[in-house]
């Protein structure tokens, strides 16, 4: 059993197996719910230019189709074509539904060449013996349309769901490596940090052994001008005080101590 909406929704893109419906694209003749076998019917529907045949090309008529295989085409009538009030043409056609098995079934249009018309692609009935098999058939043939709309939906979903998941693992392995990067430059910011640190110590305690370096040499040349100043004192006899001991002496003869000879 074919899905009667699914045709639908998807005949403009079909191309026929009979010359009247080979190009794809275009108007429909539509006809009142499921056909019953007997009855006498009237589909129509307006249509434009198209690729195929112009309406002068005619007389125009209609055959029916099985979907499935196994039921010979059946011709319908003459096919009314006129000039329709809003836009372009309306193609209109009435006939006696044969009896043929219950299923769906295209109604094409063409000319004696086998040429279509304009952009007018025809029409798909549904056909039934009784009423209430056709209301049955359309149930069910709208269940599997709903069925198959929703498996295309759920299709779709798992490809997005497949790309997202592609994208996700990319950018996951994008973040990866900059926290690898991040990282590293951390490890590197630590030693740089390590080396600065020890650079700064070094430099920082140098002034102080400069400082204490020249303490100690100004106490060195403190102690041995101390020296110099003691000896001269305890030979010549001269005052203690620095002052006094740079006048010049009263006469050419040396003060002498009582602790030392006389030459």
């Amino acid at each position: 059993m074919r899905r009667f909406l699914i045709v639908m929704a998807v005949a403009t893109s079909l191309v026929s197996l009979t010359p009247s419906v080979a190009q794809a694209g275009g108007s429909w003749i539509e006809f009142d719910g499921p056909l019953i076998v007997g009855t006498l019917v009237t589909g129509s529907g307006t249509f434009g230019n198209g690729q195929r045949a112009g309406v002068g090309a005619g007389p125009w008529f209609a055959t029916l189709r099985p979907e499935e295989p196994g039921v010979d085409d059946i011709a319908l009538g003459p096919v009314e074509i006129s000039r329709a009030s809003s836009f372009g043409w309306r193609a209109t056609v009435t006939f006696v539904v044969p009896e043929v098995p219950t299923g769906e079934y295209w109604v094409d249009i063409a000319n004696d060449d086998g040429e279509g018309v304009g952009d007018l692609i025809g029409g798909f009935v549904v056909i039934s013996s009784t009423p209430l098999e056709g209301r049955l058939w359309s149930r069910v043939s709208t269940a599997e349309a709903r069925r198959a709309s929703a498996n295309r939906a759920a299709d779709r979903l798992r490809d997005r769901q497949g790309q997202l998941e592609e994208t996700l693992s990319d950018r996951q392995a994008t973040i990866e490596r900059q926290a690898e990067r991040l990282t590293a430059a951390g490890a590197r910011i630590t030693g740089l940090e390590s080396d600065l640190d020890a650079a700064t110590a070094s430099t920082s305690t140098w002034p102080f052994w400069l400082a204490a370096l020249i303490a100690v040499a100004l106490a060195f040349v403190g102690f041995l001008l101390g020296r110099r100043y003691a000896t001269r004192t305890l030979v010549t006899g001269a005052s203690r005080s620095w002052a006094e001991n740079q006048e010049a002496p009263a006469s050419a003869e040396p003060n002498t101590s009582p602790l030392v000879a006389p030459k």
